[in-house]
């Protein structure tokens, strides 16, 4: 059994066909065990190896989103890129799920709206058994770099 990181083996193929819509579908991050058995070949998310206790629910917690948009664009603040302007989608806050007292290795970003497709599973390096809660700081809010506006996904993991 093996937890790996990288983004969903189907993710960029059902993002260009417009399965995904980063804007208003429903992204969650659930939370796995040592044990657990995420790759980014797996294509939904599982509760196979999740975790239970601590205030933890199966299926995990809502990641807010925001779109930010090209100059002009009406939605969301305006990131310009030298060469490419397009919409992203991008946490606008940090994730933060009760979780006190829970051996975790790793989680699994999915759309819960689009029959739980995974987009990105996450191997911590370690096992993290917080005290309370685990939050996930997604990223910078001021982006200024292209590699940091899709979903900047593996921020600072707080416990």
């Amino acid at each position: 059994m093996a937890i790996q990181t990288g983004i969903g083996r189907m993710f960029f193929a059902e993002y260009a066909i417009k399965l995904h819509d980063l804007e208003t579908d429903v992204l969650k991050v659930a939370l796995y065990g040592p044990n657990a058995n995420i790759t980014p070949n797996s294509l939904v998310y599982t509760t196979s190896g999740e975790v239970s206790g601590g205030g933890y629910s199966a299926g995990g917690e809502a990641v807010p989103m925001a779109v930010i948009g090209p100059s002009g664009s009406g939605i969301g603040d305006t990131v310009t890129f030298p060469t490419f302007e397009h919409g992203y989608a991008s946490p606008e806050a940090d994730t933060v799920i009760t979780a006190a007292g829970v051996a975790i290795r790793g989680c699994m970003l999915y759309n819960s709206t689009q029959q739980n497709r995974n987009i990105l599973t996450l191997d911590f390096g370690r096992i993290v058994t917080p005290v309370n809660s685990l939050r996930f700081n997604w990223g910078p809010t001021g982006l200024t770099r292209i590699e940091n506006a899709l979903i900047p996904f593996i921020g600072n993991l707080i416990s």
